[in-house]
């Protein structure tokens, strides 16, 4: 799903308020705002401001200076089943985070590691955000252990608030299929358990608002287990989304020394509507088709015309992700739209060229030895016909 597009650039060591920090200093527009504490980076756009922990989680997301979601991070159970905690909650980080501006965003990276023995927990975390001027935040966890470490399960635990979305309507997808549509009450209904339908795409859009949240897990693109619960059970304002990811890109119960996973995900809130959010859903489950057709024309592609058609759309198709983060769906659109064109113009060559090589040639070759064989049978028969 699909993967955050790596990019080394010059670093310039600076010293920031408390923490030491690099960030990339090229000439790049960026309107964001980032202030550094000793715990926290805050990072402020023109209608939002995130915070998030230096070891590795978004400990709140405000929305015209109202709290939209809160703690979203890796989440770990111990594999005795007593020790259960956010990331941000037990480990430590290991160096000060890394700040890059790139153009119309920030990227963050921290490192962070836990070293629990009495529940055999030893993992490493490094994250990556990158915080788009539209609001929008890509993260990709990678998980390692550094030590061998059974668990009972890794997921990611996302809390929305209750006083933002109490009265939305949640919809859930699993690749093109809508599988899940709910109403996350205003009132605690009672019990917790909301939902244990997994998704891996969730558009969350309050009635007759603007106000609204898209939420994609690009890897693993389907969860093993999703649950949503109402936290006001524990006199907590949240709704919160548990999605298990271990026995996806991380193994069921363990990971060995050295052994790693990864989990990357979209998190946007906004003020852009529903519409906004069916077409950002649209582009994204096209971009997945888009890929499986390009990969399965990589296969029979031969000519250099083919390739080079594969090339460019793989090229496009490659950033429509990130058009998505800077708001830009039309251009998503757009671009998903051109790869497509780009993959089913390299089928049309190779299977031109196909028909040409086992087709058509075989055939020319067919009627050549044909013609030649009666050409002979002719010359044969009037030979005999003289003859006689």
């Amino acid at each position: 799903m699909n993967a955050i597009v790596s990019n080394n650039k010059a670093l310039l060591l600076l010293s920031i308020v408390l923490l030491t920090v690099l960030v990339h200093t090229s000439h790049v527009k960026c309107a964001l705002e980032v202030n550094l504490t000793d715990s926290y980076i805050y990072v402020k756009g023109s209608d939002f401001e995130v915070q998030i922990s230096k070891v590795g989680g978004i400990i709140s997301y405000k929305l015209g200076g109202v709290v939209a979601v809160a703690k979203t991070s890796p989440y770990v159970r111990s594999s005795d089943k007593k020790y259960s905690k956010f990331i941000t909650d037990f480990f430590a980080p290991v160096e000060n985070p890394k700040v890059e501006k790139f153009e119309g965003g920030i990227r963050i990276i921290t490192h962070s590691k836990c070293d629990v023995p009495d529940h055999s927990l030893f993992l490493e975390c490094i994250t990556v955000y990158e915080v788009y001027e539209s609001g929008a935040i890509l993260v990709n966890h990678t998980i390692r252990a550094w030590k061998d470490t059974p668990y009972d399960y890794v997921a990611v635990r996302m809390r929305i608030t209750t006083d933002m979305y109490g009265g939305a309507t949640f919809v859930g997808y699993l690749g093109t299929k809508k599988v899940l549509e709910i109403e996350l009450p205003k009132e605690y209904p009672g019990k917790k358990t909301l939902s244990k339908t997994a998704f891996g795409i969730a558009s969350v859009v309050m009635p007759n608002t603007k106000v609204s949240l898209l939420f994609v897990m690009i890897n693993p693109p389907a969860p093993s287990k999703v649950e949503i619960w109402d936290e006001r059970k524990w006199k907590r304002p949240y709704f919160i989304s548990i999605i298990r990811v271990s026995g996806r890109t991380l193994p069921s119960k363990s990971l060995a020394k050295g052994d790693e996973g990864t989990i990357t995900y979209l998190l946007f809130p906004h003020m852009r509507g529903e519409e906004f959010n069916s077409k950002a859903i649209s582009v994204l489950q096209k971009q997945t088709s888009v890929y499986d057709y390009i990969a399965s024309i990589k296969e029979i592609a031969k000519s250099e015309k083919a390739k080079e058609a594969l090339a460019k759309a793989e090229e496009l198709v490659n950033v429509v992700l990130k058009a998505v983060c800077m708001g830009e769906v039309d251009l998503a659109s757009d671009y998903v739209n051109k790869a497509y064109e780009y993959a089913r113009s390299a089928y049309r060559t190779e299977s031109t060229l196909f028909g040409i090589r086992y087709i058509v040639i075989p055939l020319v070759a067919y009627f050549v030895v044909f013609a030649i064989i009666a050409w002979r049978l002719l010359k044969r028969y009037r030979e005999m016909k003289i003859k006689s």
